[in-house]
């Protein structure tokens, strides 16, 4: 296919924003009627950001964006521009209306799980954790459990369905986003600034209401794109047979069949991952370095406590180091007193560090309480 022919513009449809499902809500009776007249819809969810390490929570959707492409068979026009119709279910609000919840749960619920109706997303699974987790936080436990059939263009694209690749050239494993995916596959560039707004902040700017609405638009556009290229490639193969028969055109049922996924959320799904150590203030790299250099500081820091000990031991066997050098002013009492070999040097030299026990601490210890009262016996004040 020329690259030409794929150059689209996504002109945005008119935009159909639900936020009540009351009966007398002309845009959600719209949307049920889409629904049921559809074969395939495109999913994007929209949550607000936050740099917060969530731990215990997912975060909460505040909108929900459904594209549905009608069947031929309903419109007047099969060129018709209603061809697509796009809603953005403001989640958000009808939580605030919390009477309305119970019926856009169970209309979720039955397209997640329909058979007859083909659900596109890009990384879909982890809107679908979230939004289930949203309602489950509501008053609907456990949420949501079952998206099929169910394509992921993300998928497509990374296997090489839809990459533009040259004859002989190999399939690129860099992962992409959808605004790359968008401009290589439709030529249509997509702006990704409103991502991270508050999506929480109502009333929500246009500019938003248009990005959401483009963000679930082009996965249907996507989509066309691949059914086209699956049609070429089913033609191309049936004329290489030579059977004299008219091809068969492609069904969506032989696209769900080889292409299609079931996606179910599990007990550890509905979790949120926490991390298993909490994080650290330096990069690994920079940890390693400053290990190395406390290496040293480490055995001077243990020769020192030592030390210390050594020189506890000594004060406690002499009182303190007044008394020692009150015992040392007398010439007499230089050597130690018969029958106690314990001590071998009474007053302390200028180092500390280097004073020196003839007998074990633990013999010392024992015979401190001892010694301390003789050498107190035989200090005399100056």
């Amino acid at each position: 296919m020329d690259s030409q022919e794929m150059m689209k513009t996504i002109k945005p449809q008119e935009i159909h924003l639900v936020s009540t499902t009351t009966d007398d809500c002309e845009e959600y009776n719209l949307l049920l009627w889409a629904l049921n007249h559809s074969s395939i819809v495109g999913l994007d969810a929209e949550w607000a950001c936050s740099n917060e390490i969530r731990i215990y929570t997912f975060p909460t959707v505040a909108l929900l964006q459904i594209a549905c492409r009608i069947n031929d068979e309903h419109l007047e026009d099969r060129d018709s521009q209603n061809k697509i119709l796009v809603f953005l279910v403001d989640l958000q609000e009808i939580v605030r209306l919390s009477s309305t919840l119970t019926s856009i749960y169970q209309l979720l619920k039955d397209l997640f799980a329909s058979p007859h109706i083909l659900k596109l997303g890009f990384s879909f699974k982890q809107d679908f954790t979230y939004l289930s987790s949203t309602f489950a936080s509501h008053g609907f436990p456990p949420g949501f459990d079952k998206l099929a059939p169910f394509v992921d263009i993300s998928t497509l694209y990374h296997e090489g369905q839809l990459q533009q690749k040259q004859p002989g050239e190999e399939i690129s494993k860099n992962l992409k986003g959808l605004a790359t995916v968008c401009k290589e596959v439709i030529g249509v560039t997509l702006s990704k600034e409103l991502q991270c707004s508050d999506w929480s902040f109502r009333p929500l700017t246009e500019d938003q209401k248009t990005y959401a609405t483009v963000d679930a638009q082009c996965l249907l556009e996507i989509f066309d794109v691949f059914e086209e290229k699956v049609l070429i490639e089913e033609a191309s193969n049936f004329n290489a047979s030579r059977v004299k028969t008219a091809p068969p055109r492609i069904s969506l049922l032989n696209i769900i069949g080889r292409y299609g996924e079931k996606n179910f959320l599990k007990h550890f799904d509905r979790k949120p991952k926490t991390p298993k150590q909490p994080p650290q203030p330096f990069s690994k790299k920079t940890r390693k370095k400053m290990q190395k250099l406390a290496a040293p500081l480490k055995i001077r820091k243990s020769s020192t406590s030592a030390d210390t000990t050594k020189e506890a031991k000594f004060n406690e066997g002499c009182g303190n180091l007044q008394e020692a050098k009150l015992i040392e002013s007398r010439g007499d009492l230089q050597e130690p007193p018969p029958g106690d070999s314990s001590l071998v040097i009474l007053a302390p030299p200028e180092d500390s560090s280097l004073i020196t026990l003839s007998t074990p601490p633990q013999q010392l210890s024992k015979k401190s309480r001892r010694t301390k009262k003789k050498m107190q016996s035989l200090a005399l004040p100056v």
